[in-house]
């Protein structure tokens, strides 16, 4: 799923929140569960769900990431 907008400023997203497959900050993200790396959902369907660091991975290896914001 492309995003609706632009951010202003991408270089100040935080490289944890950025996708290594696509390099944007990640959208509707899913974590790998046995080495943890996160990618959008996208990326992963796109991969079959093959993480692209540690080479292994089904569907049901990933799980959705939940986001909480502290101010």
């Amino acid at each position: 799923m492309e995003p609706s907008y632009e951010y202003v400023n991408i270089e100040a997203v935080d490289i944890d929140y950025m996708c290594i497959i696509c390099s944007r900050p990640l959208t509707d993200p899913v974590m790998h569960n046995g080495c943890e790396n996160s990618f959008c959902r996208t990326c992963a369907q796109n991969t079959n769900f093959k993480c692209c660091m540690c080479g292994t991975g089904t569907q049901n290896d990933f799980s959705n990431v939940t986001v909480r914001i502290v101010l």
